[in-house]
């Protein structure tokens, strides 16, 4: 049993009809898609408003159950609905989806934690302004990924700086309100320096932020970058940090290597290649070849008024001269060329390789819709590299499709020598497991350089499984000895083993989640350390 038959009776006697408790929903979400990592689960709940879940809350703290709130349930990579520790209650808050407040002039809505990036990019569709957007696609929660200090695209993609939380659930069930009187007008008031202490912590259940948004302007243009070798990445990254520095880059310029950008359109070529060997180099630039791809390859938006954003533009392709081919095109052209080869495709069907051709168009659209708010699964794809089923054009959920990727994220000096070691010690854990190294590197700011490796692994193989598994507990022993810190941690880590750095904040957060959270019952063993 799943559960045991004991325990059950009692929290079914709290909770009462609420509680979900049968197996094949226990199961669904005590996979965390992390290797094997699963833990048990004493039930499910899905409030319907603040005042159910509030109720559950106090329910919980006095019968001293453990819960564990998630928005949606999609934390990709990370662990998704799945708890660091045995026997708790997953509250689900995706029912709690009501977009409130939107100030049209001054450009900011509150959001619940069930709203999810197409939802609200849905809602903005015929307003002056966007959200910041992030690979994770339109299911995705928003107050979901900013809590665990995700980033975005845009001018305001350093999410973690542009949001108020607006209402908290403690632990005890009271409903604690931080809105400052008056308009919105950023972080102000007794409130201000509040917001960031509920990111990565478990000492309250966040129901409401508040969210800037990104005004639409005048041009919006796409600047693609290849870089013309491997080896260049070091220079690039010098680059960059000067641009953002003096601010011709405000946007979030995301690069990936040629495994990670292979991920969109190939999979690995299980009939052709062993499981445990890579491609050869001859095989890599064939493949290359084939999709007209670099070994990095970057995109991300320039706007403005169209004489600064072009002036950008010009400062932006300067720079990068004899590092980068730098390919400069608005978004209006990219929706002309995808509507003529949607047209070619059903109208001209004897055209040599026109669907393959607008497949390849519509991924490339899309995927530079993320950058005018529009959220898509075209990242995604990635997961699916060693997927032995095709990976699917719609409807994708890589772990129920069974997928085997794990994420993980350290963040490192925007600094190009010290990206180039980063690079050359990755790579080398890579090889060490025979797994293909594919990675992205997000100018964050002109200081920060946040990379994502993806380790891609056959999940229906034991051994494949173990083995990445082990290539992942390398990476973070190799980033931690290098004091490049995770900027985000997934539950198979949690609780944390103890930690040599930032012993203050680690010392002040165990006295901050014992004055209000004193039983441990929101989230045990979420960004906490082992005792």
């Amino acid at each position: 049993m799943l559960v045991g038959s004991s325990s059950t009776h009692s929290i079914r006697e709290i909770f009462g009809k609420n509680l979900i408790d049968n197996d094949d929903a226990i199961r669904k979400v005590s996979i965390s898609g992390i290797a094997e990592h699963s833990r048990l689960i004493k039930g499910i709940i899905y409030p319907e408003s603040i005042e159910s879940l509030r109720k559950c809350i106090s329910d919980a703290y006095k019968n001293n159950i453990p819960v564990y709130p998630v928005s949606c349930g999609n934390n990709w990579g990370y662990g998704r609905s799945c708890p660091p520790v045995n026997d708790c209650i997953i509250i689900n808050l995706k029912k709690l989806n009501k977009i409130s407040n939107f100030d049209a002039e001054l450009g900011s809505v509150e959001v619940e934690p069930g709203v999810t990036q197409g939802q609200l990019a849905k809602f903005l569709e015929n307003t002056n302004w966007m959200m910041d957007c992030t690979g994770a696609g339109p299911d995705t929660s928003i107050i979901g990924n900013i809590l665990e200090r995700g980033f975005g695209h845009s001018p305001l993609g350093y999410r973690t700086r542009h949001f108020a939380v607006t209402k908290v659930v403690m632990a005890n069930g009271d409903v604690c309100d931080l809105t400052t009187p008056g308009r919105f007008i950023g972080r102000v008031g007794f409130s201000a320096g509040l917001h960031e202490l509920f990111t990565q912590n478990n000492i309250g259940v966040v129901v409401g932020i508040r969210l800037e948004l990104v005004a639409r302007q005048e041009e919006s243009l796409r600047c693609i970058i290849k870089l013309n070798h491997k080896s260049s990445i070091s220079k690039y990254i010098d680059a960059m940090r000067l641009l953002k520095a003096e601010q011709t880059i405000t946007a979030l310029p995301h690069i990936g290597n040629h495994y990670r950008m292979l991920g969109i359109f190939h999979q690995f070529d299980f009939d052709r290649k062993s499981s445990n060997l890579t491609f050869t180099e001859e095989e890599l630039a064939e493949l290359l070849k084939k999709y007209k791809l670099s070994p990095w390859m970057s995109s991300f938006a320039v706007l403005g008024s169209s004489s600064v954003a072009k002036a950008k533009a010009k400062r932006i392709k300067r720079q990068l001269k004899g590092i980068a081919k730098v390919y400069i095109i608005s978004y209006s052209t990219l929706n002309r060329i995808n509507k003529i080869t949607n047209w070619l495709a059903k109208h001209v069907k004897w055209l040599p390789k026109i669907n393959t051709i607008n497949s390849n168009v519509e991924d490339i659209y899309h995927a530079m819709g993320i950058f005018e708010g529009i959220p898509n699964n075209v990242a995604l794809k990635g997961c699916y590299w060693r997927n032995k089923q095709s990976t699917p054009r719609t409807d994708i959920d890589p772990i129920e499709n069974g997928c085997g990727f794990m994420w993980v994220a350290p963040s490192l000096p925007m600094l190009g020598a010290d990206v180039e070691k980063f690079m050359d010690l990755t790579e080398q854990e890579f090889n060490k497991y025979n797994f293909e190294l594919a990675v992205t590197l997000t100018a964050v700011t002109s200081m920060l350089c946040q990379a994502i490796i993806s380790v891609y692994y056959d999940a229906s193989s034991v051994e494949e499984t173990q083995k990445a598994k082990k290539l992942v507990e390398s990476l973070r022993e190799l980033y931690s000895k290098n004091k490049w810190i995770p900027y985000r941690r997934a539950v198979d880590e949690m609780p944390l083993d103890q930690y040599h750095y930032e012993t203050g904040a680690v010392w002040l957060r165990k006295i901050i989640k014992k004055s209000v959270d004193k039983n441990n019952i929101i989230s045990p063993g979420r960004y906490e350390f082992k005792e």
